[in-house]
């Protein structure tokens, strides 16, 4: 019966898949069939008597898949089979914090399209875009959620992670006006702009060298504070948070 030990590891792609074992037959044998996650390989080759073949798969993603060889009439199944693990390069462009910008991502390993089902793109682990799709091997769009500054990605394409860490940005933050105008100390400060992030974003407001207080994320275009005690005219304003100020 014959036994497989060692599976090469291919890309997403078509390719050339090794198998290494024992028992495969001589270098002749014609009646071997393998199939790998349900699809049978083409091209079987005997590359070392009983030991070693050869075969191309289609295209594919994921991990621990089955792995099957049929040697005349005796069959052996195991599950061990996996394509490589896709990995992130970059990410364009910035998104605005209010979300819902299509945004792309670069690398590698992401299968063809036929695969965006099994895509999951999240955002510190806990915000998700949305309409994600394989464009091909090496592109993933999707809709960006909201947040704010940096954050680490998760790429998943049928349960295999990204293999390398990835910070994604988005726009920063931009201040257009307060009211009122001028600040008074201790009382409370409207700041309107953009880019602030979704409501109750955690983020800190310095007017000057001075920290504001009770700083409140209201929507994307408008954050409440108060004021501190010891502020100048005109004293600059800082939103500063998750990576960026």
């Amino acid at each position: 019966k014959p036994a497989i030990q060692v599976i090469s590891k291919p890309s997403t792609r078509r390719e050339t898949v090794t198998l290494t074992g024992s028992n495969f037959g001589p270098i002749n044998t014609t009646f071997i069939q393998v199939i790998l996650d349900d699809n049978e390989c083409s091209n079987v080759t005997m590359i070392q008597a009983h030991k070693m073949i050869s075969c191309s798969i289609a295209e594919g993603v994921g991990s621990n898949l089955s792995a099957k060889i049929i040697v005349g009439g005796q069959e052996t199944v195991i599950y061990g089979f996996s394509r490589q693990a896709p990995t992130v390069k970059s990410t364009y462009p910035e998104p605005r914090a209010i979300g819902g910008d299509k945004i792309t991502f670069i690398g590698d390993n992401f299968g063809p399209y036929s695969t965006s089902r099994y895509v999951l793109v999240g955002f510190d682990q806990k915000d998700f875009c949305t309409s994600v799709a394989v464009e091909n091997h090496t592109r993933i769009s999707c809709t960006a959620p909201a947040g704010f500054g940096r954050a680490s990605v998760s790429v998943q394409v049928r349960g295999q992670k990204v293999t390398n860490d990835v910070i994604f940005k988005y726009q920063d933050p931009v201040v257009q006006a307060i009211a009122p105008d001028p600040v008074y100390p201790l009382k409370v400060v409207t700041i309107m702009g953009y880019n602030f992030g979704p409501t109750g974003t955690n983020l800190s407001v310095q007017m000057g060298d001075e920290n504001c207080t009770d700083v409140n994320v209201m929507e994307d275009t408008n954050i409440s504070c108060i004021a501190p005690l010891n502020i100048s005219d005109n004293a600059p304003i800082t939103i500063s948070g998750h990576g960026i100020s």
